[in-house]
Parts: C-alpha cells; sequence; structure tokens
C-alpha cells in the first residue's frame, strides 16, 4: 500500500505542478458539491484533505496522527483552500445567517486574517471572503489549526476563538460555516 502511495504520490505531483501556470492555472472547473475552482487551487484541495483528514480524523483515534506538526505551508494552503471555498460549500447556511462580516483572524502557524462579507445576491456573490480585515466588522480569533477542525464541523468553534463571540449575529454566521 505504501508503495503504491509513493508511486502515485510523484505522479500526483506532477500533475499539479503543470496546472500551476497560466492558462491552465486560471481554468475554472466544476467540482461537484464543492463549487467551481480555479485549477491552481487543486493542490490546496488534496493539501486539506491530507492536513485535515490525518490531524482530525485518524488524530482522533491515534494521537501520533493528531500530533503531526503544523507545517505553516501546508497549513496556510489549506485555509486558503476552505476559504476560497466557504462562500460555495456553505452559501445554503449563509443565506440564513445574518448579512454580518466577520473577520476571521487566525494567530499562531500559519497567521494570518480575511474578511467574511455579505455580497449582493441579486448581482454578485452571495458572499465574499477577501484577504485582509474590514477595521468595522466584528473579529473572531482562532487558530488556523482550530479553523480546520471548526470549520469542518469537526468541533464547534465555540471551545477556541475568542474576540467578538457573544454577539448573536456574528454566532450565527459562524454557525453556518462548514466546509466540506
Amino acid at each position: 500500500m505504501r508503495d503504491a502511495y509513493d508511486e502515485w504520490s510523484v505522479k500526483g505531483l506532477a500533475a499539479l505542478g503543470a496546472v500551476q501556470d497560466p492558462p491552465m492555472a486560471d481554468t475554472v472547473v466544476s467540482l461537484s458539491d464543492l463549487g467551481e475552482h480555479p485549477m491552481h487551487l487543486l493542490g490546496n484541495a488534496i493539501a486539506f484533505d491530507h492536513y485535515c483528514h490525518l490531524r482530525h480524523d485518524i488524530g482522533a483515534a491515534i494521537a501520533r496522527a493528531a500530533d503531526l506538526p503544523r507545517d505553516p505551508t501546508v497549513l496556510a494552503a489549506t485555509l486558503e483552500w476552505m476559504l476560497a471555498g466557504l462562500p460555495q460549500m456553505c452559501a445554503d447556511a449563509l443565506d440564513g445567517a445574518p448579512r454580518q462580516p466577520v473577520n476571521l483572524v487566525f494567530d499562531g502557524v500559519a497567521a494570518d486574517s480575511w474578511c467574511l462579507t455579505p455580497g449582493d445576491p441579486e448581482a454578485g456573490p452571495r458572499w465574499v471572503v477577501a484577504h485582509g480585515v474590514d477595521d468595522d466588522a466584528p473579529v473572531v480569533r482562532t487558530t488556523a489549526h482550530d479553523f480546520v477542525s471548526w470549520g469542518t464541523k469537526r468541533a464547534d468553534w465555540r471551545s477556541t476563538s475568542t474576540g467578538d463571540v457573544d454577539d448573536p449575529r456574528v454566532a450565527a454566521v459562524l454557525d453556518a460555516i462548514d466546509v466540506i
């Protein structure tokens, strides 16, 4: 089994390398219930799958998997995939949430900031995730590692998030996040 994984991972990395440069990188593909994404994010999706499933699924039963290193490059790629997919994968649940922008500030490994903002449901995307913060929006602080867990409903955000989490509008937006 390990030999097959080693063989196919080398081939997979070569294939993913081929979609990192234009025009392939910008070609948008439909990924069923995951939404539509530019091909350059396919490697991020695989990084997400490995990071999430090893540390949060297998890690629930095997401590050695849960304790794997939190590589900043892999975690940043994982976050990029989750945040790119969030508006599409969570669209229906977010439609039921208040139209409240929320800053997501990630501390620790892969520290970064993003803002989840309601879009124009009539003319464009229903919700948008943008790099950076909106100074007027509430702030939720967590770690990128914990976001992988609660952003996929493997844990509750309430146990690892701080900031404006007592605002019921913010809580409703966070409750709507379920990246698959």
